[in-house]
This record gives C-alpha cells, sequence and structure tokens, in this order.
C-alpha cells in the first residue's frame, strides 16, 4: 500500500512493537482496507520516532536488584508452616486474603445463603480457585490444620465446609455482574452499530483505521507483523498498552492526535478556499455593479 507499508529502510529507527493479527485479502470479498487509499494520511514520522524509538531496559540498576533481594528475604516463610500449594500460589493467596475485609465466618454464612458479598470480595475469591489436582491434595490432608499455612488452611476449611464453595462463588458473581454486564453489552453493540456506519460513509473511523494501519506498518517494519494491508479490529484494545519511552502517552493517543491534527489543517485549507471563492463572487459582483451605462452598452 505505497510508503506506508515499505520494509525499514536503512536510516529508520527501530519502533516499539505493536503486536496485531494482519488480516489477508480475500478474492472476492471486499473489506474495509479496500477503502484506504494510499497517501490520504501521513502522520508525523519524526515525532513518533521520539517518542516510540526502541529503548533498552533489560539491564536493572543496583537499586532494583536490591530492592528484589530485600523482597526474596522478606518473602521467606517460617518453616513450620505446612505448605500444599506451589509456593509461589500460595504467597498470592495469602496476601490478597490480608486484603480482605470480611471474616472467614462471614464468608461461609454466604457460602450457605447465596448472597452477602460484594463484586470485589467475589472477584478475589474466585482467584484463588485450586485445580482438582490442588483442590484433592488440600481435603485428603489429615494433618494438624492448625500448622497450615494461611492459603492452605482458608482453603481446608472452606472445602471442608462445602465443597463447591468456589462453583458458587463463580455463581454468585455471575449473578451479581449480569445486569451490568448486560448494559456493557448493549453499549458495546451501539459502538460497533455506530462505527459500521461510520465506515459506510467514509467517516472519521476509516481515517483513524488507515492511520493506525500506516502507525503499524511503520513500528512493525522489518518484521513478519509488517507489510500488513489491513489488521483484525481486536488490535484496537492493544494500542494503549504500547507506551511512550518516557511513559507519558500511548499509540492510542499519538494516533488520535495525529488525526485531529490532520482533519484541522483539512478543514483549515476548506474554510481557507470557501472564504476565497466568497471574495471572488463578491469582487466579482462589486466589478459588475461599478460599470457606468455606457460601458454595460458597450459590453452589449
Amino acid at each position: 500500500m505505497g510508503e506506508s507499508l515499505k520494509g525499514t529502510g536503512a536510516g529508520q529507527m527501530k519502533l516499539k512493537p505493536l503486536h496485531w493479527d494482519k488480516v489477508v485479502a480475500t478474492a472476492g470479498h471486499s473489506m474495509v482496507w479496500d477503502e484506504i487509499v494510499d497517501g490520504s494520511f501521513r502522520f508525523d514520522d519524526d515525532l513518533m520516532e521520539t517518542l516510540f524509538g526502541y529503548a533498552n531496559t533489560s539491564i536493572k540498576s543496583h537499586e532494583e536488584e536490591n530492592i528484589l533481594s530485600t523482597s526474596s528475604k522478606s518473602n521467606t516463610v517460617p518453616p513450620a508452616q505446612i505448605f500444599i500449594l506451589e509456593p509461589r500460589k500460595s504467597q498470592n493467596i495469602a496476601i490478597v486474603l490480608k486484603s480482605l475485609i470480611i471474616s472467614r465466618k462471614e464468608i461461609l454464612d454466604a457460602l450457605f445463603e447465596g448472597q452477602g458479598l460484594g463484586t470485589d470480595t467475589l472477584e478475589k475469591l474466585t482467584k484463588m480457585a485450586p485445580t482438582q489436582e490442588e483442590e484433592a491434595k488440600i481435603l485428603q490432608f489429615n494433618g494438624n490444620p492448625t500448622k497450615l499455612a494461611d492459603a492452605e488452611s482458608f482453603l481446608y476449611h472452606i472445602l471442608k465446609a462445602v465443597p463447591s464453595a468456589f462453583t458458587r462463588f463463580n455463581a454468585m458473581l455471575f449473578r451479581t455482574n449480569y445486569d451490568p454486564d448486560i448494559l456493557h453489552l448493549k453499549e458495546s453493540l451501539q459502538a460497533l452499530e455506530s462505527g459500521s456506519k461510520e465506515l459506510k460513509s467514509r467517516g472519521l473511523f476509516l481515517k483513524l483505521l488507515e492511520a493506525i494501519l500506516k502507525a503499524g506498518n511503520r513500528m512493525n517494519a522489518g518484521t513478519a507483523r509488517g507489510n500488513a494491508q489491513g489488521f483484525n479490529l481486536t488490535a484496537l484494545r492493544k494500542l494503549s498498552d504500547v507506551k511512550s519511552t518516557d511513559g507519558k502517552t500511548t499509540l492510542l493517543h499519538f494516533v488520535v492526535e495525529q488525526v485531529a491534527q490532520s482533519e484541522g489543517r483539512h478543514h483549515l485549507i476548506s474554510q481557507n478556499h470557501s472564504l476565497c471563492r466568497r471574495i471572488g463572487q463578491s469582487i466579482s459582483t462589486e466589478n459588475s455593479d461599478s460599470l457606468t451605462a455606457e460601458e454595460k452598452d458597450r459590453s452589449i
């Protein structure tokens, strides 16, 4: 698709990648990408290199290493506790448990009643769910429960009381989120319908897709992801994940600002052309009115 689809040139700086799924053209099947004309939009390449130029961040500072070293030491658990889960998972669950502002008894009461837990609590609890193998090991434990680590102790008492505890947590969370999820889906469908109308009218959304396509091809130049003629729209959600080297802006902000500036320039040019036409018509009318009767007769 012209200049924006070429590979990396010798003088081009390597940019952060945009991970997208390229769309392959299908014969006899029209796509929105067929509407994009090369050269109708150009972004500020120098600004893009300044914002998203590749920076090596693989070297950690001594301070970071010291923090990691201190953290690993502080995470050492007393040997008296009994672990059943993988140590990291056990530690992560223990951290989440400390963030809960509800007691184990209140959680059990809510499980029996099928209600009484907020969305935030339910989301945290569902993330603690053990695998079938882990659950079997916990239920088969026949030692002293008071010796279990925090995560194992919590799971042991919950599963002993309610074997289907995490199935219930998921059901409660689904019921709690049902109305908000339905509303979100309706809003998403409205956005999709609006976007489809924009594409059909060759509106601003098409211009935005063109800008993203060209910016993404520049960022992915020289790789298998580059030289794309189109991309899957799920890539739109990744634009905010690509941040500038200083962390102050994202690819989404950059592309939107570039399109806004481009549209602003086009609007100004259009206004100037319209003004020139009006001025020309006005001058022509004034000249016509200033002609003397004799001049008009001669012109006839």
